[in-house]
């Protein structure tokens, strides 16, 4: 993927960027679009956008924003979900 018609390449689609130094917005030069504070949660899972004051508050404690940041966290969960409905369904996943 890229952002418009820059040289800047992502694994995934961007819609927003939060760069944070602190208290701080980072602005840097290298990239197309403007970051801001605004953390939005998934695209259609979670509905609101909230204002980000420190790094540490994009974890999301509550899952009001369906995000799960952590790689590690995110795959236990996946797999976890995935027993689950194993067990509900008698069906194997692979």
């Amino acid at each position: 993927m890229r952002w418009g018609a820059s040289d800047v390449h992502f694994v995934r689609p961007v819609h927003t960027v939060t760069l944070l130094l602190g208290d701080k917005v980072i602005r840097p030069l290298s990239l197309v679009f403007r970051p801001n504070r605004v953390i939005r949660g998934h695209r259609f899972m979670a509905s609101r956008s909230s204002p980000s004051t420190m790094p540490t508050s994009t974890a999301d404690p509550a899952g009001a924003r369906k995000v799960i940041a952590d790689y590690e966290q995110r795959k236990a969960k996946i797999k976890a979900d995935a027993q689950e409905r194993r067990v509900r369904s008698a069906v194997k996943p692979i």
